[in-house]
């Protein structure tokens, strides 16, 4: 922190306050859950932090699963590396906007002429440190000809004399990989110039989720670790397996009786979902002989006894590997099969927009192909029919 000129040793300034500090301790893990080395953290309490005073925006952008899961795709259907990068201290290269003073952290002495540190960068969990970081990594990024992709903010792209090579960002973690290794070369040593990075090497551990090599040349996305930590938590270590997540003869309907259950049902179904969302179905891909990017939505009909409302769901998938998937109960009660379905094209159609396809256009320089096959035929026609459309509401049928 002292070599990034974070704090600046000050006396507080009349009608300024200061904010506290604290030390966090953590150990960060390998993917096999052995210790990869020990950190020690400097974090602001925020939570001092005045509105219009110490801070204004916070939003940074986090990249989607979606988008990791399209550039493993990509990255495996052409044979490319993918390369891992780690920004040491990343919060500490953002330069602060506003005047923030903190209180003298622990076990730092200073001259008795000051009595506060004025911060010149952000630290760890100020309010805008995230925001901070993310606008300078995309001020440098930029600066060396990477275009960001409009879907998601943390994926760029370099085009440079027909060969092309894809940053992808997460906070302080970066992945990279493209159809030139010079290129993926240059690109490694334009950030380790501007950034103290640790460099992995090949990724093999991203996010919490692992990526394994198959040997038909598939690859497997999968969080074995997190999965054993769930069972663990809500006492099912020594679960059985079974063939089917669920038990599709058993439904939830709303319980009129006064007695609280004491469960942790709300937990364990946010556990699961942070799983479905990241991996599930695991990606298990093996390379195929054209670039593809199909989706499929398929929806059930009053299938919620309580107030018969319908169930859509949908799937992409991108070179033989989904990428994105969903399930959501509709808002509304459908009249017929056919209305049910329609509902469910519609949100399949938010979800893989053309933008989606921007990634596998510019990388194989052609237009990707972009289908969307349904198994209900009365849906296909009711798209062209505007009349269908009245019961269905304006906002299903744009």
């Amino acid at each position: 922190m002292k070599l990034r000129g974070v704090f600046r040793a000050t006396k507080l300034p009349s009608g300024q306050h200061t904010i506290g500090t604290k030390w966090v301790f953590k150990i960060k893990r390998k993917a096999d859950g052995s210790i990869e080395k020990y950190k020690a953290r400097l974090v602001a309490k925020e939570f001092k932090q005045k509105y219009g005073i110490d801070y204004t925006e916070t939003f940074s952008p986090v990249v989607k699963y979606v988008t990791l899961r399209m550039v493993v795709a990509i990255t495996k259907y052409f044979g490319w590396t993918l390369d891992q990068l780690d920004v040491v201290t990343a919060f500490l290269y953002g330069e602060m906007k506003e005047k923030v003073f903190c209180a003298i952290p622990e076990g730092v002495e200073v001259d008795e002429d000051f009595d506060c540190f004025e911060l010149v960068k952000a630290i760890y969990r100020l309010k805008q440190a995230s925001r901070v970081w993310n606008e300078t990594f995309h001020e440098f990024v930029c600066s060396i000809r990477f275009q960001v992709f409009d879907f998601d903010p943390c994926l760029y792209l370099k085009i440079t004399s027909g060969e092309c090579v894809l940053l992808l960002v997460y906070v302080d973690d970066a992945l990279v990989t493209g159809s030139s290794t010079e290129l993926i070369f240059c690109t490694k040593s334009d950030l380790k110039a501007r950034f103290e990075m640790t460099d992995s090497g090949k990724c093999a551990f991203v996010l919490g989720i692992e990526l394994v090599d198959n040997d038909n040349g598939s690859v497997t996305m999968c969080q074995r670790r997190y999965v054993e930590d769930v069972l663990k938590r809500f006492g099912m270590s020594d679960c059985k397996a079974v063939t089917s997540p669920t038990d599709i003869s058993s439904r939830l309907i709303p319980s009129t009786a006064a007695t609280k259950i004491d469960a942790p049902f709300r937990e364990a179904v946010g556990a699961l979902m942070h799983l479905m969302t990241a991996t599930r179905p695991d990606i298990a891909f093996a390379t195929d002989d054209k670039i593809d990017f199909c989706g499929y939505s398929d929806a059930d009909w009053a299938g919620d006894h309580a107030d018969r409302k319908s169930t859509s769901g949908y799937a992409f998938i991108l070179m033989g590997a989904p990428v994105s998937w969903g399930s959501k109960k509709q808002s509304s009660v459908s009249l017929s099969t056919s209305e049910a379905e329609y509902i469910a094209l519609s949100l399949a159609i938010q979800e893989g927009n053309v933008e989606k396809t921007a990634a596998v256009k510019n990388v194989e320089k052609t237009a990707a192909v972009k289908k969307t096959p349904r198994q209900a035929a009365s849906s296909v026609e009711a798209s062209g029919r505007p009349s269908f459309a009245k019961p269905v509401g304006t906002g299903m049928y744009q």
